[in-house]
């Protein structure tokens, strides 16, 4: 999946985040094919904007789910899950958390914009609700 993704890619990544929430909240745990597969679409700034509208209002259950994703994606695709993770670190106040998982994603991909982003953000101290107005982040 290239950095942008058509609506039948954003249809099945969330399809693909919806399914491994469900099969993660149920005390499973994701296939290796099921990890792999996150990490390909999440891959697509569309798809991982779209799993951050999809959990930005009760982010607290993916937080086990991101978790799982990084530690077991392949490295090259490790960016994306690891800004999500971060993203629900930050969102519901775990800020060591958060900086851990954008210091992995840079690790991964130091120019990835995402990371870039909320690196500044949690280096100014700024609180979630700062980019909760501005909408939907789109980098």
């Amino acid at each position: 999946a290239g950095r942008r993704g058509g609506g039948s890619v954003v249809r099945e990544g969330i399809a693909a985040v919806r399914r491994a929430l469900r099969r993660h909240r149920a005390g499973g745990v994701l296939t290796d094919e099921e990890v792999a597969w996150l990490g390909a679409v999440l891959s697509a700034a569309s798809v991982r904007d779209a799993a951050w509208e999809l959990m930005r209002a009760d982010p607290g259950p993916y937080r086990g789910l991101w978790t799982d994703v990084v530690r077991r994606v392949c490295p090259e695709q490790v960016a994306a899950p690891a800004c999500l993770l971060g993203l629900v670190a930050w969102r519901t106040g775990d800020g060591a958390l958060a900086s851990v998982a954008v210091a992995r994603a840079l690790a991964a991909d130091p120019a990835y914009p995402l990371a870039l982003l909320l690196d500044r953000a949690l280096r100014a101290g700024l609180p979630p609700s700062a980019v909760d107005s501005a909408g939907p982040v789109r980098v």
